[in-house]
């Protein structure tokens, strides 16, 4: 299996989304990081702790949930969420 990016290393959590477009989401020690299905690096989605996992929510699909060590994080995106 060939590597998609590295993220470093270790690794931080095992959160791993992708949206109606394509992009990937996955969780790193600095944030979601995203990444267009090219590999290209789209930005990095931050909340206040490290991120564990993440998941796409909300009945439209567009609430990016984000869980941490103590906190759960909401963030509201403008692309949905595969099902």
């Amino acid at each position: 299996m060939a590597e998609f990016v590295d993220l470093g290393s270790p690794p931080n959590g095992d959160g791993m989304g992708v949206d109606d477009a394509g992009n990937i989401y996955v969780t790193s020690k600095t944030g979601v990081r995203v990444f267009s299905a090219s590999k290209a690096e789209l930005g990095t989605v931050t909340v206040s702790e490290e991120p564990a996992n993440c998941t796409f929510g909300g009945a439209d699909r567009r609430t990016l949930d984000v869980t941490a060590r103590t906190g759960l994080y909401s963030i509201k995106l403008d692309v949905p969420g595969l099902p």
